[in-house]
């Protein structure tokens, strides 16, 4: 017959033979092929299929889709999957160009497809009809869209769904139920999850992989459904009646997975238990939600703290938000039921930015007493460090602040939590700094920084590295500074711990622009800022505003300056999330720019009460580098008002001091220029005279007694 015609021909050939879309033969196909490689030696096969032939001779290449764009709009417009996006539009219109406004969502379109380049091509063919944007969205709700009309293909490739009920109909029942089940995952799974929830057994993974409906990553030892084939077997396992059951062994693996967590991520193993976590986030976030529709409190309730955890230490600040925010909407007692200390736990933490805080204080405050009437001491401590957190940095009451945190840091030491014992006592430190008590400032973050070196928490030793690295700013120890906040930032670069990256950001910047490093400091509060806007931690956001606000004063430009402080003004700072000393500095960083604008106009009345808040902050924490900028803004006022010898001590006290952090006051305009005026109305004796007199002055001193003068007018 045929087939033997076909076997004389070939059998002294020598040639490549190739064989597309084969899966469709197989049933009888593979004989076939294994006949013609053994009745002519010269032949050589390449066969296309979504399966193996299985056959001794056989090697196999895997093709996977296009490549994806991995960086940003440059990559995009060259990459193949979006190339051929582009040609197949404008195959059904020609005039179709790719544009900064629809890369984005054809980008996207090719995500989705994977790079397959058959959903890519059905993709395209509507862009004549609707926009790139809604053609995503149109995925996004199922298949039906990639669909041809018309179209020469044969029948079976006419559509993406006409391709995978081909590959359907070739799998034996136990492949459909696993593969179907197998579509409850999200960004892929291990083979434990897959045995766990799906029911996949090892022999159902090799086939599934060997028909080209699984993925497995050897690297990551993952497997990973093609996205497009999810969404079908998601279909399936809608009509097959097993959906809940589904869901349910899902949220319940997921959940308790993270339970396991706590542990981990407060000692040595913080970073791999980090990287494990990130791996199965979608995971995580679909048990979550899922188990928020279905009010499962044991297990939110076990997962709640490593949720937690990780999106504080991984800045998933966002995350954290939307996801404790849904639980705080789905798990709201109903009518005449108390409500549960899971809802309750959910309310407090990652609260909006933005929200009220008598409202925050309200669920705080109820929290923390059904969690003294339950005996939950981790709980107890937990609301009064929060409560703690909003006396210090929203109310700028520290004396009520260190009453909370060692009430809390008491419980800590007593459950030996030393993870969140090292957070209190650094942030006890830093509130015993706004009352000027230095040593005790030193003892408590020196005390948390040691605990957080022995346990392993690397991220916490950077924060405690900052609070450090303030301390010896606020002392003068300028070398200190940089060198502890460097320390900081490596730590917060090896862990990809961007809050905190955006903070030392913002510091270094600072300091480099304070020496005189104009534009290399500015850099880096701009990449601090970028930094703080990408993991929306708004705090950091306020403060870099306000510091670029400063540097334009100090160059001159005080409309961009007053751009600047309208940004930084418009923010609604965190009380979970605070830089630095928080608040009060913030403000204080503020009312100085405002100062130096009104003192740029000469209106000196209006600048005077400017000055009051940063002096009663400064004097009261002894802050060195804030009571000498104050000096040389004190200068400013005397020498308006008329008081040149006053004037000139306040420059000779505020500028001698050597240090490289004061060089911008050395070649900031407005003192010179002082300086210049007061040499001729005193003299260059008379100026001598007074500047050596003002570097025998006590700074703490000078900055009460002008303090005296603002608030008598």
């Amino acid at each position: 017959g045929q087939e033997q015609q076909m076997l004389d021909y070939l059998a002294n050939k020598e040639m490549l033979l190739i064989l597309d879309n084969y899966e469709h033969l197989l049933d009888g196909g593979t004989a076939i092929a294994a006949e013609l490689l053994h009745s002519a030696p010269g032949l050589r096969i390449l066969a296309t299929s979504r399966y193996r032939l299985h056959l001794p001779e056989e090697t196999l290449f895997t093709l996977h889709g296009l490549s994806l764009p991995e960086g940003g709009a440059d990559d995009a417009f060259h990459n193949a999957s979006v190339e051929l996006f582009q040609q197949s539009a404008r195959r059904v219109q020609p005039g179709f160009d790719l544009t900064p406004e629809n890369l984005p969502h054809i980008v996207q379109i090719c995500r989705l497809a994977h790079g397959m380049p058959l959903g890519i091509l059905l993709a395209a063919a509507w862009v004549p009809v609707i926009s790139p944007a809604e053609i995503a969205a149109e995925i996004q709700q199922g298949l039906d869209i990639l669909e041809a009309e018309g179209s020469e293909l044969p029948e079976r490739q006419r559509s993406v769904r006409a391709v995978f009920d081909q590959a359907w109909s070739m799998m034996a029942e136990a492949e459909q139920t696993v593969f179907m089940k197998a579509s409850i995952f999200r960004g892929g799974f291990t083979r434990d999850a897959g045995q766990m929830v799906a029911g996949a057994g090892l022999r159902q993974l090799q086939s599934l992989v060997n028909k080209a409906l699984l993925e497995r990553s050897a690297a990551q030892e993952r497997y990973y459904v093609h996205e497009l084939l999810r969404q079908y077997g998601e279909e399936k396992l809608g009509q097959s009646g097993q959906e809940q059951q589904v869901r349910e062994a899902h949220c319940a693996y997921y959940l308790a997975y993270l339970a396991e967590q706590v542990a981990p991520l407060k000692g040595a193993e913080q970073l791999p238990t980090l990287e494990k976590i990130e791996t199965d986030f979608e995971n995580i976030r679909e048990a979550w939600e899922n188990s928020v529709r279905e009010r499962a409190f044991d297990l939110l309730g076990g997962a709640l703290e490593a949720l937690y955890l990780f999106c504080y230490l991984r800045s998933r600040l966002e995350d954290g938000k939307s996801l404790f925010g849904k639980a705080w909407q789905g798990l709201a007692p109903e009518a005449g039921e108390a409500p549960h200390p899971v809802w309750l736990a959910a309310g407090i933490r990652f609260y909006p930015t933005g929200g009220s805080q008598l409202e925050l204080k309200e669920r705080l405050e109820a929290s923390l007493a059904q969690a003294r009437a339950r005996g939950d001491e981790l709980e107890m401590a937990y609301c009064l460090h929060t409560l703690a957190t909003i006396a210090h940095y929203v109310d700028q009451d520290p004396a009520r602040a260190i009453a909370f945190y060692e009430e809390c840091a008491a419980i800590y030491r007593r459950l030996g939590e030393l993870f969140y014992l090292a957070q209190a006592l650094s942030k006890l430190g830093e509130a015993h700094q706004l009352l000027g008590q230095t040593e005790l400032t030193i003892a408590y973050v020196q005390e948390a920084y040691e605990l957080q070196r022995r346990i392993g928490d690397y991220i916490g030793e950077s924060e405690t590295l900052r609070a450090l690295s303030m301390t010896a700013a606020q002392t003068g120890d300028y070398a200190a500074m940089v060198d502890l906040q460097e320390k900081a930032y490596i730590i917060q670069l090896q862990t990809d711990y961007r809050v905190g990256q955006a903070t030392s950001n913002l510091y270094l910047g600072w300091f480099k622009y304070f020496e005189g490093r104009y534009q290399e400091g500015r850099r880096q509060v701009e990449l601090g800022l970028e930094l703080a806007l990408e993991v929306a931690d708004f705090s950091a956001q306020a403060w870099c505003y306000t510091a670029l606000g400063l540097f334009d004063c100090i160059a001159g430009d005080y409309a961009g300056a007053a751009q600047e402080l309208a940004r930084a003004e418009a923010i609604v700072t965190d009380p979970f999330r605070q830089t630095g000393a928080g608040n009060p500095f913030l403000q204080m960083l503020a009312e100085l720019v405002k100062f130096l604008l009104d003192a740029a106009e000469g209106d000196f009345t209006s600048a005077r009460t400017h000055l009051l808040q940063p002096l009663t902050l400064s004097i009261m924490t002894a802050s060195q580098p804030f009571m000498t900028f104050i000096a040389a803004f004190a200068a400013l006022v005397y020498g308006n008002d008329g008081r040149p010898e006053e004037a000139a001590e306040l420059l000779g006290l505020a500028l001698d001091n050597p240090a490289a952090f004061l060089n911008w006051m050395r070649e900031y305009a407005p003192l010179i220029d002082l300086q210049a005026e007061l040499r001729e109305s005193l003299g260059q004796e008379g100026f001598e005279a007074a500047w050596g007199r003002g570097q025998q002055r006590d700074l703490m001193a000078t900055l009460q007694q002008f303090l005296k003068d603002i608030e008598s007018g």
